[in-house]
């Protein structure tokens, strides 16, 4: 399956809908950043490939779909 920033923003939409459901107090993200620089100079294996893109940000710090999602749970949340 080959992801995307709307295949990682479903993801999250459903992570926090479950999280909701459940009555869970957090729900944790690995990383804020894509890993590109590490993958590119270290791992380069096809393992270590899953960590390159799995940032709510880009490897430029670009802002992903999911990046909003995530604020607007994360608002929700506090309320």
């Amino acid at each position: 399956m080959v992801a995307n920033e709307n295949k990682q923003d479903a993801y999250l939409v459903k992570l926090f809908a479950e999280a909701n459901r459940l009555n869970m107090e957090g729900v944790v993200w690995f990383t804020a950043y894509d890993f590109d620089d590490l993958w590119a100079s270290t791992l380069k294996d096809d393992l270590s490939l899953i960590w390159r893109d799995t940032g709510l940000k880009d490897g430029n710090q670009i802002s992903r779909k999911s990046l909003s999602t995530w604020n607007e749970w994360l608002a929700y949340s506090h309320n």
